[in-house]
């Protein structure tokens, strides 16, 4: 059991790190939003995707485990038990180093939502800006306002042409 409870915490220690690339790479995104830098963002994009593809990994293998050590702890659990409990349910030392991780482990995952949050805002209000600009020059190319009397956009004015764009 020893043996797993510390293949457990070398686990979370490698989920903090990967969050922690995470968020890292989440505020690198945001700056290439601020610039505008496009093949940036194509960049962190990729990466962003293999991180979660690592993170996801590491989580696949902790749920596992941890079901592991709750079978040994308990043969009749009907499910696994949480992080929290599982530790709760451990003698110290290994009870203090699980729920030191936890909180750990909680912290970082908390930053990378906030970050990606942040990103998130970004992107839609860069979009709105772009969806913005397009129906503004639809509607200068094409003579058709950009929307009609009931709020939405006649078919018209999205129909533009390289004919209508440059004459």
């Amino acid at each position: 059991m020893d043996k797993k409870i510390t293949e457990l915490e070398t686990l979370i220690k490698a989920l903090i790190i990967e969050h922690e690339s995470m968020a890292l790479l989440l505020e690198k995104k945001r700056e290439a939003l601020r610039s505008g830098d496009g093949k940036q963002l194509t960049l962190f994009a990729q990466s962003e995707s293999k991180q979660l593809n690592r993170i996801a990994e590491l989580e696949k293998n902790r749920l596992s485990l941890v079901a592991n050590i709750t079978l040994l702890i308990n043969p009749n659990a009907p499910q696994p038990m949480k992080l929290m409990q599982l530790a709760e349910a451990l003698g110290e030392p290994q009870r203090g180093r699980l729920l030191m991780l936890r909180h750990q482990l909680l912290k970082r995952m908390e930053q990378v939502k906030n970050q990606a949050s942040v990103a998130r805002q970004a992107s839609e209000s860069i979009l709105k800006h772009m969806n913005g600009l397009v129906a503004t020059v639809s509607a200068f190319c094409t003579g058709v306002p950009t929307y009609n009397a009931t709020g939405n956009r006649p078919k018209e004015a999205l129909k533009v042409s390289t004919f209508s764009a440059i004459a």
